[in-house]
């Protein structure tokens, strides 16, 4: 990758644009609720996720991370929400909001980040089958991943709408 400007910036639009598309896939098969696996969803999910905080990164000149990996959520996603919360929230209610959405985001942030498959076969993720603790083989179309009923909350959908909007305004 280059490291002119120009070409960050641009790469950088290139991630939120690709992140902006991936919440719209994500927000169209949670419209299609029983009809579609979970695991589908959270395959968006992450993808966008993933895809907004390399936006992010790059938008703020960051270059020293590794731009293939699926690594990068955990750390960046909590900061999105505080920097997008902090200016999009009323006054009056910016602190109890800004706290719990932090609060969600902190907590699912790496769940999110290992939904992408690893080379070990015995993890949890939204694409490939697993091996669990006791030699049973998971399917993820068949698996539940209760770690992400939080986004089925009121605050949930918000934190949703925030990333989504985050990922329109960098692209």
């Amino acid at each position: 990758m280059s490291s002119s400007n120009a070409v960050i910036r641009a790469w950088s639009q290139a991630y939120a644009s690709q992140s902006y598309a991936d919440w719209e896939t994500y927000h169209a098969l949670c419209l299609a609720q029983g009809r579609v696996a979970e695991c589908e969803r959270l395959h968006h999910l992450q993808m966008a996720c993933e895809k907004l905080c390399k936006a992010h990164m790059m938008k703020d000149g960051r270059q020293n991370f590794n731009w293939r990996s699926h690594k990068c959520i955990a750390k960046t996603l909590p900061i999105i929400v505080r920097d997008i919360a902090s200016r999009t929230t009323d006054r009056g209610t910016k602190s109890n909001v800004v706290s719990h959405l932090l609060q969600i985001a902190r907590a699912l942030s790496p769940h999110i980040e290992s939904l992408a498959p690893t080379s070990d076969a015995q993890t949890p993720n939204a694409e490939y089958p697993w091996q669990d603790q006791s030699g049973a083989v998971v399917v993820p179309a068949e698996y539940d991943f209760s770690e992400f009923a939080p986004l089925r909350t009121p605050r949930g959908a918000q934190l949703i709408k925030l990333l989504q909007h985050a990922a329109q305004t960098l692209k």
